[in-house]
């Protein structure tokens, strides 16, 4: 039902690699567990929230793309 966070702890690292793909979990921790970096992406699958907190993915999420123009001259000619 919910998908925050997992932890996976072995001394393969290719079988934790393994593991962490196929659960579903939006982090992922290997052989840790709550390290975090605030420019890293952090959130959770299924019922565990909506979309990702730090990083560039909530600047995306929270915000829109628009095109502002502006004339610096003292000119108004060729306006329309």
């Amino acid at each position: 039902m919910y998908g925050l966070a997992a932890g996976v702890f072995s001394g393969n690292l290719a079988r934790c690699h393994r593991i962490a793909s196929q659960l579903q979990a939006g982090t992922v921790y290997i052989n840790t567990y709550n390290d975090t970096e605030v420019n890293v992406p952090f959130g959770g699958y299924k019922n565990s929230g909506h979309g990702r907190e730090n990083g560039l993915d909530t600047l995306r999420l929270y915000s829109q793309v628009k095109a502002v123009y502006v004339n610096i001259q003292d000119t108004t000619e060729h306006c329309f």
